[in-house]
């Protein structure tokens, strides 16, 4: 009985100290102004698109590109690339760290979903094969940014809608449309 209020205890205290260390999110902004009240009000965010800065935490990202109907990635002849199950969509994607300590950038974190409204995870198998698995799991200094690539492989005929962007595993995330 020791050992299980031990290890419950210990998924507590994990839980606390990643929600604190997370870094937060910034999804929405707090409007002062006043028209009758003292109260602020919080206004949700215009949605960002392709060329748009979106913050989230400490990271602000930015959409360059999304091409889709990639049949495979890499050198598929000698079993070095990786082919999709539908087709893969190429994401170039820019993340900067605007806050005052180093965060890891995670590509697992960053979702995509496709014209169905599913959720659609990125494949970091896609990413190796095209040789840009450096930024799969990177860390970014304040001040400085990374270019990277994404690949998601989702359903043939559909296309990506909209991303959600994540500082780390615990934020909030930023929804980024794709037009």
């Amino acid at each position: 009985m020791r050992v299980r209020e031990l290890a419950i205890s210990a998924v507590v205290v994990v839980g606390v100290w990643a929600s604190v260390g997370s870094g937060g999110s910034s999804s929405s902004s707090t409007d002062t102004t006043s028209q009758g009240s003292d109260t602020p009000t919080t206004a949700a965010p215009a949605d960002a698109h392709i060329g748009t800065a979106a913050a989230d935490g400490k990271f602000t990202f930015t959409l360059h590109s999304v091409r889709c109907g990639i049949p495979s990635v890499g050198d598929t002849t000698y079993g070095l690339g990786e082919t999709a199950q539908g087709q893969f969509c190429e994401v170039k994607l820019r993340v900067a760290n605007t806050g005052t300590e180093s965060q890891d950038f995670m590509s697992s974190e960053q979702k995509a979903f496709d014209s169905a409204g599913n959720q659609v995870d990125n494949n970091d198998m896609a990413e190796i094969a095209a040789g840009i698995d450096q930024n799969m799991f990177s860390g970014i200094n304040p001040g400085n940014a990374i270019e990277t690539t994404l690949y998601y492989d989702i359903a043939k005929g559909r296309t990506i809608s909209k991303f959600e962007f994540h500082d780390s595993m615990f934020s909030d995330g930023v929804t980024v449309l794709n037009q």
